[in-house]
């Protein structure tokens, strides 16, 4: 799910100042500066979960700590979506 998040986020566009941008290539390279590192992170839980045993307690441990980190992540991609939505509503 959060991989498709990544794919659309190359697609939209955001609140620079006052506008809008909806230049393509300006999307990618902003994107790229910031917060793809951070979302490409908050995948990392989805492909830790896949790839280890939920039976070993450090495993677990560690997951959990990932799964908090995820959250929190994805509250701050909820904030910033917000942040644009209510940047095109006053618009």
């Amino acid at each position: 799910v959060f991989c498709w998040d990544i794919c659309m986020n190359f697609f939209t566009g955001y609140v620079e100042g006052e506008d809008i941008v909806v230049d393509r290539w300006k999307i990618i390279r902003t994107y790229l500066t910031f917060w793809f590192w951070i979302d490409l992170i908050a995948t990392l839980p989805d492909l830790i979960v896949l790839g280890q045993s939920l039976g070993n307690q450090i495993g677990l441990a560690r997951t959990l700590r990932t799964v908090k980190a995820y959250k929190l992540l994805k509250a701050l991609k909820l904030l910033r979506t917000m942040k644009v939505l209510r940047a095109q509503q006053t618009a």
